[in-house]
């Protein structure tokens, strides 16, 4: 199955999309070679989880842009994207006070083969930033090339005219993959989000449970992520001057 993915991959896409499967390569050998690993010996989750991010971000986007300007905008896109959703996960699990399970029966299973060793809750909220990290990049090579692409087609545009220009694209992209994330979060959480709902009680109590709680702030998190890459990777294009080569 592998084979006949790859296969139709670079039959349909070619060399490009061969450098593709090459990025994702490296994304499975670093999470499992080193990420994993890492929060195994007990190490913050969410600076593993960044550093997974920042590590397949920027490998993914050298390997298919190669080392241009287009490619270190990219990368400064994700990078602020991703500080972003850290942020935000942060803040909002220190606002509503998770219990280190996060509501999760997985992570208690754990308890007997990890021990008091490993941060689970931080699992949790790594969980978000590793999650966004796919719609991230394609939101920020998308402006980036926007912005390319436009001062190329018209090398007399003022920086704010390709600027505002690169953001109408950004916002029609947004809004076509605004709703990924959050029914990504769903759709993998879905038995305990139905083991939430039909637990007794009212149902303001229910959809008031841990469980759907950690969720939904994952997908609040993403979903950040994914707006803020727009005016942030459009903004490092500009400075950088993608497009004036």
């Amino acid at each position: 199955a592998l084979a006949l993915f790859a296969t139709a991959v670079v039959a349909i896409a070619g060399a490009v999309g061969a450098r593709a499967l090459l990025a994702l390569t490296v994304t499975g050998v670093v999470l499992v070679r080193f990420g994993i690993p890492a929060l195994l010996s007990g190490a913050s989750p969410l600076v593993v989880a960044g550093g997974i991010a920042l590590v397949v971000g920027v490998s993914s986007v050298v390997i298919t842009e190669g080392f241009n300007r287009r490619a270190t905008a990219t990368i400064l896109g994700i990078g602020g994207s991703l500080a972003a959703v850290a942020l935000i996960s942060i803040l909002l699990d220190r606002l509503l006070a998770f219990t280190p399970f996060a509501g999760d029966p997985d992570l208690v299973s754990l308890i007997p083969i990890l021990g008091g060793n490993v941060d689970l809750r931080g699992i949790g909220l790594a969980a978000a930033m590793i999650g966004t990290l796919g719609i991230v990049d394609d939101v920020a090579a998308t402006q980036v090339a926007a912005v390319e692409q436009i001062r190329r087609a018209d090398v007399r545009a003022g920086t704010l005219d390709v600027g505002s220009r690169a953001l109408a694209i950004g916002r029609s992209h947004v809004g076509a993959v605004i709703n990924t994330l959050p029914l990504a979060y769903f759709a993998a959480s879905l038995p305990l989000v139905v083991a939430a709902l039909i637990a007794p009680g009212g149902l303001a109590s229910r959809l008031s449970t841990e469980t759907v709680a950690v969720e939904v702030v994952r997908a609040l998190a993403g979903t950040a992520g994914v707006l803020l890459a727009m005016p942030l990777a459009t903004a490092s294009a500009l400075l950088i001057g993608v497009g004036e080569e």
